[in-house]
């Protein structure tokens, strides 16, 4: 199969609503364009185009791809024009996948200040604790909190995110403070459900590192939540520091185990592929790592190592 001349039949019976007048168009056979477009849908394992007697119609996914291959139609315009012009500017739009308490706290004040220095640029962002698909779900660039990627996308290392045990002082007063890990096998634990293992939190102490299991009667997919839970009294909280360091300084909530430090998560800037990274994602990439270097790492609750 011809993708090229495929993905160019596709575009032009989308554009056209007709074999006939994509046809034309592209100076084929209508019967060249059908098959061109049959074995762009056979190699998708998705119909693209609905075809009946009277009319012809895209499906879902075949007006998402048309979006999607309109965008880097337009792209590849836009790039040939800044290297013939001497120049590459972050224009276009860029699609962000990002964790919801994190961008909130951390990076939207940053994209603010990205934005104002490329006005030129739309920023399409999805804030989420859901583990999105970065490909299927058509993004540039995703951010994600963790302490071992998986080796499916070119990961750059943004900042080290450190992580706490704590709980309100009304709760330590009534169930009493642990001295130890395994001392949280009697306590509720507020278990974060995105995490890869919710009821197992992981420390390096003075005899290495370990796992201890935990349980808890509050389980939720978003961090606020149950920070909030903290707060109320309800149980021991397993978050990143940037989340609980204002309700630590106002006293709210108070550390424990501070001599089994959570081993530190980092913050990663994900993509699929860098061979042929948009000028636009590499500008935030750059941006964000030098943002959130030295001064903003202190933000996050850690250092670099």
């Amino acid at each position: 199969m011809d993708k090229f001349a495929a993905i160019q039949v596709f575009l032009a019976v989308a554009s056209s609503g007709s074999f006939v007048k994509a046809a034309e168009r592209l100076g084929l056979s209508t019967t060249k364009c059908s098959r061109l477009l049959l074995s762009l849908e056979d190699s998708l394992g998705a119909r693209l185009v609905q075809r009946t007697t009277r009319r012809l119609s895209l499906t879902e996914a075949g007006r998402a791809l048309a979006a999607r291959y309109e965008q880097i139609h337009a792209d590849m315009d836009s790039a040939e024009a800044e290297v013939l012009a001497g120049e590459v500017k972050v224009v276009g739009v860029l699609r962000l996948a990002m964790p919801l308490s994190f961008g909130v706290a951390v990076i939207a004040p940053l994209l603010h200040a990205f934005r104002q220095a490329h006005p030129g640029l739309m920023l399409d962002v999805v804030a989420s604790d859901r583990r999105m698909d970065l490909v299927a779900e058509g993004f540039d660039l995703g951010l994600r909190i963790t302490g071992q990627l998986s080796g499916e996308f070119v990961a750059r290392r943004l900042a080290p995110v450190a992580v706490v045990v704590c709980a309100a002082p009304s709760y330590w007063a009534r169930r009493g403070i642990p001295v130890q890990p395994a001392d949280l096998a009697r306590h509720d634990c507020l278990l974060y459900l995105e995490s890869q293992s919710p009821a197992q939190w992981y420390f390096q102490g003075p005899q290495g590192g370990l796992v201890q299991s935990v349980s808890g009667s509050i389980r939720c997919n978003n961090g606020d939540l149950l920070r909030a839970m903290a707060v109320a009294g309800d149980g021991v909280i397993f978050q990143p520091e940037f989340l609980v360091v204002d309700d630590i300084r106002a006293g709210r909530l108070v550390p424990a185990l501070t001599e089994w430090l959570p081993p530190p998560m980092s913050l990663y800037a994900i993509y699929p592929d860098r061979r042929h990274l948009p000028a636009r994602t590499r500008a935030l990439v750059d941006f964000l790592a030098a943002r959130l270097g030295d001064a903003a790492a202190a933000a996050l609750g850690g250092a670099e190592q």
